[in-house]
């Protein structure tokens, strides 16, 4: 009876971590991603001329 018990709580156990852990691994790819895409967006910054630095590039020109 004990040893039944002991399965069922396991059990239980286990979802409960598979769950919290699918919702940690949920949680650090939305990091990621917000991560690589603020680079990926900081780095299009720097490479791609913006309108008004092109304008004072005419300008000093």
């Amino acid at each position: 009876m004990l040893i039944n018990l002991n399965k069922d709580n396991s059990t239980v156990a286990a979802q409960k971590l598979t769950r919290t852990r699918f919702i940690q691994l949920l949680i650090t790819l939305a990091i990621l991603i917000g991560l690589v895409s603020y680079q990926t967006y900081q780095y299009f910054q720097k490479t791609i001329p913006q309108p008004s630095a092109v304008l004072e590039q005419n300008k000093e020109e």
